[in-house]
């Protein structure tokens, strides 16, 4: 099964979100993977670029190398019945953006970070996956890598 991966263009003062995600089969594997399903915070990730529509596992790295994206928390979805992928962005881009200052050390309106955020697609969900995954990343609207890690960076 995968998961569902938008990229939140938070930064801009509107809620739009583009879609960032992958097929299995348009991975190239430079690093050691990880299954998406067994994220941790504090984990540095290379993210998936492609045409497909889901991820399965990223390629993990160490925060002091160059890196797309870090974990920085993860939440748990209650509903019964799976939400729709609107709903899904909603619910994890507010519980990322509540997360964000604890995390990073300043708020978000005050940060040069963004966030991103992986969500159950429809086959993961069937599977009993529940989990959103939020993802710092630069916030210059480029793919501009980040250097160590976010944690208490106040960047």
């Amino acid at each position: 099964m995968s998961r569902t991966l938008p990229r939140a263009l938070a930064l801009t003062a509107s809620a739009l979100a583009l879609a960032l995600t992958t097929s299995a089969c348009s991975l190239l594997s430079f690093g050691p993977r990880t299954s998406a399903f067994s994220m941790k915070v504090g984990q540095c990730v290379q993210l998936p670029t492609g045409d497909g529509d889901n991820v399965t596992d990223l390629e993990t790295t160490d925060c002091s190398a160059l890196h797309d994206a870090e974990v920085f928390h993860l939440t748990q979805v209650t509903e019964d019945e799976r939400p729709s992928d609107s709903e899904l962005e909603d619910m994890g881009g507010d519980a990322c953006l509540a997360a964000f200052e604890g995390y990073v050390g300043i708020p978000y309106e005050e940060s040069e970070l963004d966030y991103t955020m992986l969500y159950p697609s429809p086959g993961s969900w069937e599977q009993g996956d529940r989990e959103i995954i939020c993802f710092i990343i630069s916030g210059d609207g480029t793919d501009t890598q980040l250097s160590g890690s976010m944690k208490g960076s106040n960047k």
